[in-house]
This record gives C-alpha cells, structure tokens and sequence, in this order.
C-alpha cells in the first residue's frame, strides 16, 4: 500500500500535535489517532486492500482518505557498469560471496 499525505494533510497533523516541550511523543500519538486507527478500520471494512494508493487529504481540519489502485511500476531499468556497458549475471555464479 503506498499512503500519499498532501500538504494540508501533514499540516494538520502538525497542527495537531504541535508540542515544543514533548519533542516527537505528540507526534506519534497523532499519527496514530488521524492515520493509523482509521486506517486500521477501512482495511478490515475492506474499504483498502492491498496493492493500492490511500490519499490523505484535510478538509475543515479533517483527514480524509481516498483509496485507488497503484498504478504499475515501469520495468526496471538494467543495472550499469562504472564504464556504461551493462552488466550482466554469468550463469552458475551466484551474487553470495564465497566461504
């Protein structure tokens, strides 16, 4: 699951938990109250299932969660060689180094 937070998100998360003399404690409770509980629920509901993207968005000081399907992911591009050439794997050769 890929969970994308907009700036009025994190803002008012901030907002939230903003406690100078606590450091990063208010922080985490926050998260856990506005992310993590109602998050929790909406995957059990089967509202957010797995292989999707979960946009967090704040209206009027409250989150709001917008589930859709990850998109697909490029093909990977092959690893190169400091010179540019790529690199390829020798068959019977394992990346483990040896004993």
């Amino acid at each position: 699951m890929d969970l994308v937070l907009t700036d009025a998100a994190k803002g008012c998360i901030i907002s939230e938990s903003l406690e100078l003399d606590f450091g990063a404690r208010p922080l985490k409770r926050a998260l856990e109250k506005m992310i993590e509980d109602p998050l929790s629920e909406k995957m059990l509901r089967g509202e957010v299932v797995p292989n999707t993207r979960v946009d967090v968005d704040a209206v009027a000081g409250v989150l709001t969660f917008l589930s859709s399907p990850r998109p697909e992911p490029a093909t990977p591009r092959r690893r190169r060689h400091r010179r540019g050439r790529v690199r390829r794997r020798r068959p019977g050769r394992s990346s483990a180094p040896a004993k």
